[in-house]
């Protein structure tokens, strides 16, 4: 239905006419019979949603994430979500980011509206669909004064608490929000614990720790480099070129933020990609996380290679027409060929990057065909057996019988 239709079917607790409908027009609204809305003050939620590329991460960050945009001025009230995505969501020095730089998509959260109201939510995903119109991600809401019951009797008064893996979660799911290719679609509690269940299978990461900001405070980097700012500068079409500007950027370099390594070298990656021509690296990047990804979702190595080598959208990125092919997508087209069941040790997405370059110098020096590379020894052999240390010449003479 249309956003008049749904207000004067349902309401318009929340909405306001001159900031809202710009965006909360474009949309079409979905309601399940039974569906509600939480009575909760500040309730707690779980953003789970399809990965998107590592380009179209950056392009969120970068809009979004409040640090860099705050010091330098650059925040655009085009991308203010409102309080009910919090602004802590945005901040990558104190708190995870609801989208990584990997492209994984979700946190866990608490509401940052006090009791919020439809429009509350509705027009903050609204906001987010009309600038991302390639989201699909699912909101569920527990049933939650912040967090559950039994965690208030843990609590130590001198400490806040933190948004953690709470048990019980699924089953105290309330009320979801789908939000997916135009549509905002208002979930009773049944669709939207199944919704949930379902995306958090096929696209969270099976290290659920990952969404909780207890989980960096090990793993904070320096990331804020030159490089970086210059690249969200250009996002905003401006450049650092004003004292000011050069002092914050100084100011800023100091800071740590909530990434680990791996996020480091995607980031890495990312830039180098656009600033330098090491063509048969970035391939190597582009199929690591697609492998990467396949692994997340319980293919073998070596089913994860043949996914890549077979599917439509994996060899469109071997010849480099599609960089940013997702598994999701592979898997979509081949899932009934394998089975989903494996629990590989994942791997650095640094070393996969690592064997995969040698891997595309040996085919491009030898003209040998990636689909039938490998001869005796299997994808997964050589991930096991050589990680980063390998040269071209050593790496030929092993596929073809030698050691």
């Amino acid at each position: 239905m249309t956003l008049d239709e749904y207000i004067e079917k349902n309401g318009s607790r929340g909405y306001d006419e001159e900031s809202d409908r710009k965006y909360c027009e474009r949309i079409n609204y979905i309601v399940d019979e039974g569906a509600k809305f939480s009575d909760n003050r500040k309730p707690y939620f779980r953003m789970r949603g399809k990965k998107v590329t590592p380009v179209q991460a950056f392009d969120i960050i970068s809009k979004t994430e409040r640090t860099i945009l705050w010091n330098f001025e650059l925040l655009d009230e085009q991308y203010d979500f409102g309080y009910f995505l919090c602004c802590a969501a945005f901040e990558s020095t104190d708190h995870t980011l609801f989208v990584r730089p990997d492209g994984y998509f979700g946190i866990n959260d608490i509401c940052g509206i006090k009791y919020p109201e439809q429009f509350d939510l509705f027009a903050s995903l609204a906001r987010l669909l009309y600038h991302f119109p390639y989201l699909d991600f699912v909101v569920a809401f527990a049933d939650w004064e912040e967090i559950p019951d039994y965690a208030y009797e843990t609590l130590n008064s001198t400490k806040e608490y933190l948004v953690y893996n709470y048990e019980g979660f699924e089953e105290s799911i309330d009320f979801g929000i789908h939000v997916y290719n135009g549509t905002i679609h208002h979930l009773n509690k049944e669709n939207a614990r199944k919704l949930y269940e379902e995306y958090n299978k096929k696209y969270g990461y099976a290290n659920q720790a990952i969404y909780c900001e207890d989980y960096y405070d090990g793993c904070t980097r320096e990331l804020f480099t030159n490089e970086y700012i210059e690249e969200v500068f250009k996002v905003h079409g401006k450049k650092i070129d004003d004292v000011k500007n050069k002092m914050a950027c100084e100011d800023l370099k100091k800071k740590r933020t909530c990434v680990d390594d791996e996020l480091l070298f995607t980031y890495k990656m990312l830039f180098a990609e656009k600033n330098f021509g090491e063509p048969a690296k970035f391939k190597a990047w582009h199929m690591a996380q697609f492998l990467y990804d396949a692994l997340e979702m319980g293919y073998s190595y070596d089913d994860a290679w043949s996914l890549l080598v077979e599917s439509t959208v994996g060899q469109n990125l071997l010849r480099g027409t599609f960089p940013d092919a997702s598994a999701s997508e592979a898997d979509t087209e081949l899932s009934s060929r394998y089975e989903r069941k494996f629990k590989e040790k994942l791997p650095n997405v640094e070393m996969l990057t690592s064997i995969l370059t040698v891997l595309l110098e040996v085919a491009e020096k030898y003209q040998l065909p990636l689909k039938t590379i490998f001869g005796n020894l299997t994808f997964g052999n050589l991930c096991y057996r050589y990680n980063y240390n390998i040269s071209c010449e050593d790496l030929y003479n092993i596929l073809m019988g030698g050691e």
